[in-house]
């Protein structure tokens, strides 16, 4: 049996071919094979199959008839675990908005512009994040100040204009579109 660098996953019945078990199958393949992820099918929910299973390398364990989109997620989600462990790159793990030439991390807080990372401040994020949540839809004044900075506190006039005044000399000049009197937007195509 070999098995090639290539694959994205092993789905193996418990019941795998004539001569051989899953079980012994699975073995062979972790030995030979730390990284890729393992899921085993079975008729049978013994807890006792899904125990030994998973105690041998196997990555997750489902019990047939099994739903195809529900197979389909979890071998995805195996596949990014791989990428980000093999990359060393835990930022595969975490959500991604991307416009462009910029993505941001929601999770770690990073912001990288043409693959260069990009200081932001904690009122700047949080105004780019909701502003590539939303893109192509309009966001009021108002909204956006009382994001940054809730009910009670005190905003200066022109503070929402600073920040983004700021993102766009940080990013690129035409990222934010100004709506006279309105508020702001990113556009799919600025």
């Amino acid at each position: 049996m070999s098995i090639r660098d290539n694959f994205y996953a092993v789905i193996m019945d418990i019941n795998f071919i004539k001569g051989i078990s899953g079980i012994e199958a699975l073995k062979k393949i972790r030995k030979k094979n730390r990284t890729i992820p393992i899921i085993m099918l079975s008729a049978k929910d013994y807890i006792e199959d899904i125990v030994t299973c998973l105690n041998n390398g196997a990555d997750d364990y489902m019990v047939k008839p099994c739903d195809f989109d529900e197979l389909d997620a979890r071998i995805k989600r195996f596949y990014k675990r791989n990428l980000a462990f093999k990359s060393n790159d835990i930022q595969n793990l975490e959500q991604v908005l991307q416009h462009n030439d910029i993505k941001l991390y929601v999770d770690s807080h990073v912001v990288k512009y043409k693959d260069k990372n990009i200081f932001l401040s904690r009122k700047e994020f949080i105004l780019l994040k909701k502003l590539l949540e939303n893109k192509n839809r309009v966001l009021s004044k108002n909204n956006l100040s009382r994001l940054l900075y809730g009910w009670n506190e005190k905003i200066e006039s022109n503070a929402l204009e600073v920040h983004v005044h700021n993102l766009r000399k940080k990013l690129y000049s035409k990222l934010i579109r100004t709506i006279r009197g309105i508020g702001y937007l990113i556009e799919e195509n600025s």
